[in-house]
């Protein structure tokens, strides 16, 4: 498989703003997204006004590769309620989770 790498997107979303002619935005990164915004924010800098990032990551370490992995080689596998169940430590916050046990089950 060919990768599309976070780099790449983060080119992409330059090509965007120079094709609309954005000089700087304010760029809002949620999940993968989120490393998208880091990589134009470290390399360029004066293309953002200001960063918001969401459910994020600085880059995915072994244990956090795997675990997406898991989650897309278990699709169509499980339903979807397992399926979400599978999915809500990427999406709820740990203090959220631990305060609401009862929700995240």
């Amino acid at each position: 498989a060919v990768s599309y790498t976070i780099e790449q997107m983060a080119d992409d979303v330059l090509g965007v703003m120079d094709a609309l002619g954005i000089e700087s935005a304010y760029i809002h990164g949620i999940s993968m997204g989120g490393a998208i915004a880091q990589r134009i924010a470290i390399d360029h800098p004066e293309r953002v006004r200001a960063m918001i990032l969401t459910s994020t990551f600085a880059r995915p370490n072994v244990s956090f590769r795997r675990a997406i992995e898991a989650l897309r080689d278990c699709c169509g596998q499980v339903d979807g309620k397992t399926q979400g169940r599978l999915c809500q430590w990427m999406i709820y916050a740990f203090p959220f989770q631990d305060a609401h046990e009862d929700y995240m089950l």
